[in-house]
């Protein structure tokens, strides 16, 4: 079945427009502080679980991308009316858009679009394993090269019996490969904290080095998150 032609108002429609445009305004005027306030339940989160909550960034996501497209449309860089007059507006994550989701397993890491988690994991494991290799982090990982990882702030560790792969908290050449994407600063460490298994544990990345705050997150849930 053909898709309903866009609902827009042109130049030619002042009066609609500004209508609209009123309508609208307000409705972005309470979705601002609605994300403010999502802001603050997620510090909740952090320190009650110390993560951020999936289903609240998946709202968030939602919002944001609501109130670009009011924005976009209030600015004149869109003659599109928002929705519900359009359809709901992709998330501003690329690949990703707003739904309500059960809790994500490690089968989920397949899927076809990637949760925020997913998509960092895919982002590292292309990142070369330092500035002066061609090894990739992924081949790094499945090749358990413990010292190419370590370089970069990646450590494999056995938690109760099962593999998992370490990230530093804070760790310079490993904040270094997300400049210049939408993980930079520390939004790569709340993105894999929403992994299944993740946890958080005091480790040493380094054998002599004093132990780092590190999120861990199950091998094969890393693994599968590189093959996706």
């Amino acid at each position: 079945m053909p898709a309903d032609p866009p609902v827009v108002l042109g130049p030619e429609q002042p009066w609609k427009r500004l209508l609209a445009m009123i309508a609208f305004g307000a409705i972005g005027y309470v979705l601002l502080p609605l994300l403010l306030l999502l802001a603050v339940v997620q510090f909740g989160f952090h320190l009650w679980a110390d993560r951020s909550n999936e289903r609240i960034t998946q709202l968030a996501d939602a919002m944001k991308a609501l109130l670009g497209a009011i924005l976009d449309f209030l600015l004149y860089r869109s003659d599109h009316l928002p929705f519900p007059f359009n359809p709901f507006p992709e998330s501003s994550v690329p690949g990703e858009r707003f739904a309500f989701s059960p809790d994500i397993g490690a089968a989920d890491a397949a899927t076809e679009v990637p949760s925020a988690w997913q998509a960092c994991l895919r982002h590292l494991g292309g990142c070369r394993a330092g500035e002066h290799t061609e090894l990739r982090v992924a081949d790094a990982v499945r090749a358990d090269d413990t010292e190419a990882l370590v370089a970069i702030g990646i450590r494999p560790w056995v938690l109760e019996g099962e593999a998992h792969i370490a990230f530093a908290a804070r760790h310079a050449e490993l904040n270094g490969l997300f400049v210049g994407t939408r993980w930079q600063g520390r939004a790569w460490l709340s993105a894999l904290k929403g992994a299944p298994g993740a946890v958080n544990r005091r480790i040493r990345i380094q054998a002599h080095a004093n132990p780092r705050h590190a999120v861990l997150i199950p091998l094969r849930v890393v693994v599968a998150a590189f093959d996706s």
